[in-house]
């Protein structure tokens, strides 16, 4: 393994200091009762530092108080060696299931390595841990996420130079979502229709990565690009920094994934072309009745398929997305009821804004 795991007996002796970044849904109500069943539901988040993950630990926690189950997450960071620890603590405080969105896909399978030696079942949420010791995975198609943005691109922008931003290489999503991209862009290049310029993996999905990687293609290109792929909304942000800094917001292609509300801003004003709404809400509540159902020794409901890790089978409960662009935004965000009109449009005058027909 690439990471290093604690021992049970290190982490008890370091106990207090690994609860640092530890929070618990009691805490949050205070000093209300315990559970009636006693369930414990643990999550190693990558990160909190996102909108869709805190977006989505806010729904976790909302739906954990109201079933009476105490919820224990911890904050790793993006910090792999943090997020073992982190785990082995989870552990340590007797969780009933534990689920994992992994810093280090490959790294992460140590914490599952020692849950399942504790008996503890596993849940990957989002990105897949490699390890066939994992019970279940709780993700969506990032395949078929980066087929449909490419196919996106190519209709918009069939001949040109392209520019593919991807997330932490470490991860597994990225490389689901690059494998897409390539399925459909791939032939384009070969028949000379498009140029790839630039596919790389930005550091911790890092806008400021990718700002910088956009002015350094952009320089080399002298600004002769035309449409930019990005693994999700965050990169999307940096690279129209960029695009922006020399007039071409609005008259690039880009596409972003995770319907952060700043990109749907984005999208509503034309400088971002397309976004994918995963996590956030609804995806919450998929992750918390799988782990519910699981805590309890039974089989969860939604099971969708099976997806080969390290030569097994695991089950996978896989979530639908939402496209979003500018044509559908108001039927998919706002009279869906998942986004509020006043937050879409926030940065377009109101006399402006759509209403329903």
């Amino acid at each position: 393994m690439r990471k290093r795991i604690w021992s049970t007996l290190t982490c008890f002796a370091l106990l207090a200091a690994a609860l640092t970044g530890c929070s618990s849904s009691q805490d949050v109500a205070g000093d209300k009762a315990a559970a009636d069943d006693g369930i414990k539901i643990g999550i190693a988040f990558k990160t909190l530092q996102e909108e869709v993950w805190e977006s989505e630990r806010a729904q976790l926690e909302k739906r954990a108080d109201e079933a009476g189950v105490e919820l224990i997450y911890t904050d790793a960071g993006n910090n792999a060696t943090t997020q073992n620890d982190q785990m082995e603590n989870l552990i340590a405080q007797g969780v009933d299931v534990l689920l994992v969105a992994p810093v280090d896909f490959e790294g992460a399978a140590a914490g599952v390595a020692a849950a399942k030696a504790a008996g503890i079942p596993v849940i990957s949420y989002t990105d897949i841990v490699s390890s066939d010791q994992q019970d279940y995975i709780v993700t969506f198609d990032y395949h078929a996420i980066g087929i449909h943005n490419a196919e996106r691109a190519i209709e918009a922008v069939p001949q040109g130079k392209y520019v593919l931003l991807n997330g932490e290489d470490a991860d597994s999503l990225p490389h689901d979502i690059n494998d897409g991209y390539h399925k459909v862009l791939d032939p384009y290049v070969e028949s000379g229709d498009i140029e790839i310029v630039f596919d790389q993996y930005m550091s911790h999905w890092s806008a400021d990565e990718a700002l910088a990687a956009m002015e350094n293609v952009l320089t080399m290109n002298g600004n002769d690009i035309q449409a930019v792929i990005c693994n999700n909304d965050s990169i999307a942000s940096g690279a129209i920094q960029a695009l922006t800094a020399q007039g071409l917001q609005g008259k690039v292609y880009v596409a972003g994934m995770d319907g952060e509300i700043t990109a749907l801003q984005r999208v509503a004003e034309g400088t971002q072309n397309v976004t994918v709404y995963t996590g956030h809400a609804p995806y919450a509540d998929i992750v918390f009745d799988t782990a519910l159902s699981v805590a309890k020794g039974e089989e969860p409901s939604g099971i969708t398929g099976t997806r080969e890790v390290n030569g097994k089978e695991i089950p996978v409960i896989q979530a639908e997305p939402i496209y979003v662009n500018q044509d559908n935004i108001y039927e998919t965000m706002i009279e869906s009821g998942l986004c509020k009109l006043e937050d879409v449009y926030a940065n377009i005058p109101e006399t402006e804004w759509p209403s329903a027909s």
